[in-house]
């Protein structure tokens, strides 16, 4: 509690520098406040915290400021380190109580982990490629077919036209991804020949 706090702001600061102290003390009490917690997380938004329960009323952040340098041994400075001591308290229980794993370190395995996700990743993508090329030359393929078997001049220009479209679309492609060897291969290095 800050002494000689008379005025509406000083008093409110003053039940911050209270609730903090509680907080350092027993933080088990708090421990499930998820709001109190984000609030500690800034100055700012602790101020921007009220609660009727624990007496704290809104209040700005240089008027925190303001009220400790006048008021408070040590100062802002001294409100804040306290601040961030509470919150420290407040997520050491809440990894006690709820067995959090801590949060991952940037490790040698934090980073095999990683890319281990992420090659599975470029190998789905990857898998779609092939599925999407594989369909793409079955297409062709079945409509060159109908078109011959159409046996008319205007339905085999018509097709030409439109699988020198796709050909062109497909040469623009910078890597298609194909089963060595197969057919489909084949009919790719030929468009990147075309």
């Amino acid at each position: 509690m800050i002494k000689n706090a008379k005025t509406k702001s000083e008093l409110a600061v003053s039940a911050l520098h209270t609730l903090l102290t509680t907080i350092c003390e027993s933080p088990r009490e708090f421990a499930e406040n998820a709001e109190l917690k984000r609030a500690l997380a800034r100055q700012s938004r602790l101020g921007a915290y009220s609660s009727s329960r624990y007496g704290v009323t809104r209040t700005s952040r240089s008027t925190i400021e303001r009220v400790c340098e006048r008021l408070l041994d040590g100062g802002p400075a001294e409100f804040d380190r306290l601040r961030k001591q509470a919150l420290r308290e407040l997520k050491t229980v809440s990894v006690i109580l709820n067995e959090e794993p801590p949060p991952a370190k940037r490790t040698r395995d934090f980073y095999r982990l990683e890319r281990d996700a992420k090659a599975g990743e470029v190998t789905l993508g990857l898998m779609d490629c092939w599925h999407l090329t594989s369909a793409v030359f079955s297409l062709i393929s079945a409509g060159r077919a109908l078109a011959s078997e159409c046996g008319t001049a205007e339905a085999e220009g018509k097709w030409r036209k439109e699988e020198e479209t796709v050909r062109h679309r497909l040469r623009m492609v910078k890597r298609l991804v194909v089963a060595k060897g197969s057919t489909v291969e084949k009919w790719v290095e030929s468009i990147r020949v075309m």
